[in-house]
């Protein structure tokens, strides 16, 4: 092949790629979308961060599973793996930083918030939208 044929071929490629990445992206969007019109007690995916307990429990409804941990003493595992990204270890092992672990069984997915301890209040400082049955 020569240099023309090789840029000709090269943008066939290119452009392929491009097009199934659409798609595949367009499919994932109708996906979610089905997914939030589907559901009973959410009408959409929303952000937590900064919610009190208190706010979630009353939105959400009765709770599915909850403990309370601090962030020296547990093993963090896999599902609550960005919960070291925001607490590094540098800054647990100086302070004592308490972790309520809540989960919402909703119609097609479970809820899992991570709320931290503020004075008197329970913080929202992350949570994950997962398929039931998933192990981690």
């Amino acid at each position: 092949m020569n240099v023309f044929s090789n840029i000709f071929v090269s943008s066939i490629l290119t452009a392929l790629c491009f097009f199934s990445i659409s798609a595949h992206s367009d499919a994932n969007k109708l996906a979610i979308k089905m997914e939030n019109e589907q559901s009973e007690k959410i009408t959409k995916k929303r952000e937590w961060l900064g919610v009190t307990f208190q706010q979630a429990e009353n939105e959400l409804g009765s709770l599915s599973n909850e403990e309370v941990f601090n962030m020296r003493d547990t093993l963090i595992t896999e599902f609550r793996g960005k919960l070291e990204l925001l607490f590094p270890k540098s800054i647990i092992k100086n302070d004592l930083i308490w972790i309520k672990e809540v989960s919402w069984n909703l119609k097609n997915c479970v809820l899992t918030i991570w709320f931290q301890k503020q004075k008197e209040n329970w913080i929202a400082v992350d949570s994950l939208y997962w398929e039931k049955g998933s192990e981690f």
